[in-house]
């Protein structure tokens, strides 16, 4: 894990901490611990919505809620400390990310 001290984007000090896996296993591992009520949710509001150009699912988590040991989306106008989130979709050509990105939640969904 790498904490760095930074600015945020309106000018306020932040810390960071970046903790970044290159095994597949553990990052769907870790996409997995945002737990069955989560990935229910980006189900629901349909995870293309979080998958960007890069290919990559964004989540922002309440830090309120998880210091107190519950996980919970926001939105990108919440005012409150967050958590982010992104997790690389390892896609190919004629891959389609959103889907694989839905395969992954549904199964995730019915392990957890």
């Amino acid at each position: 894990m790498i904490w760095t001290k930074e600015k945020s984007f309106h000018g306020s000090p932040q810390h960071v901490a970046m903790a970044r896996t290159e095994k597949r296993k553990d990052a769907v591992s870790c996409f997995g611990r945002l737990g069955r009520d989560v990935l229910n949710e980006l189900s629901k509001e349909g995870i293309g919505k979080r998958i960007d150009e890069e290919k990559t699912i964004h989540v922002r988590i309440s830090l309120s809620e998880l210091c107190r040991g519950r996980v919970s989306l926001i939105d990108s106008e919440s005012r409150g400390s967050i958590v982010k989130g992104t997790f690389k979709i390892e896609a190919y050509p004629g891959d389609e990310p959103v889907e694989m990105a839905s395969r992954l939640v549904n199964k995730l969904c019915s392990e957890v």
